[in-house]
């Protein structure tokens, strides 16, 4: 997916803004898991702590598309 390797490369490079385009992309494809559990792990490194809205969100979303 085009999103997730430029979000990975931003993200690496420390450069522009890796979330947002995941988390539009976590929002529309209910088959992309990596979406929002790489969103609210950055988040978290980012000083997030881990019950703010935002990555309560991206937990939620990553739970709901585990498979098994």
């Amino acid at each position: 997916m085009a999103t997730w390797n430029e979000s990975v490369l931003n993200m690496l490079a420390m450069r522009g803004d890796p979330i947002t385009p995941l988390d539009e992309a976590a929002a529309s494809d209910a088959d992309f898991v990596m979406g929002p559990v790489f969103t609210g792990s950055y988040r978290i490194l980012g000083a997030e702590l881990p019950n703010c809205p935002a990555v309560q969100q991206d937990l939620a979303r990553a739970r709901d598309r585990r498979q098994g």
